[in-house]
């Protein structure tokens, strides 16, 4: 084994899976701060990103919040310099987003087909939809 491998493994999957501490968590507040939605590791931050209304999203991502939480509190210097390109893109909002949360997704997660990888995402969407209020237009 390459010395230092364990360990990175142990932190990507922190990162992915764990629980960043409130000071590390990310943060959805959107630009008159009226949501506090609470992402504290990248699952959670992809499964909130997807359901996520655009303003919200836009704010963030033009103030660089996303690559600036990645950098320094993640600690992923290449995934920070990949999702700010993202950021500064001209890309629509949907395409953006979609493209964030692939590239997260490629860094943090086995293939996209893998077992492990279907167990590490249903974890987050089942935490993020007990989050989500019921639709009420279908009554």
């Amino acid at each position: 084994m390459i010395p230092g491998a364990g360990s990175r493994r142990r932190h990507r999957r922190k990162y992915a899976q764990g629980h960043l501490g409130e000071d590390t968590s990310f943060f959805f507040r959107g630009p008159d701060a009226k949501l506090n939605l609470r992402a504290h590791n990248l699952t959670l931050f992809v499964q909130m990103g997807e359901g996520l209304d655009e303003e919200t999203w836009q704010h963030h991502r033009q103030q660089g919040d996303y690559s600036r939480w990645l950098r320094d509190c993640v600690k992923d210097e290449e995934l920070a310099a990949e999702v700010e390109a993202v950021e500064r893109s001209d890309a629509p909002f949907t395409e953006a987003r979609a493209a964030m949360g692939d590239i997260i997704q490629r860094r943090y997660t086995v293939g996209r087909n893998s077992r492990k990888n279907d167990l590490f995402w249903s974890d987050a969407s089942a935490t993020f939809q007990s989050l989500r209020r019921p639709d009420l237009s279908a009554t």
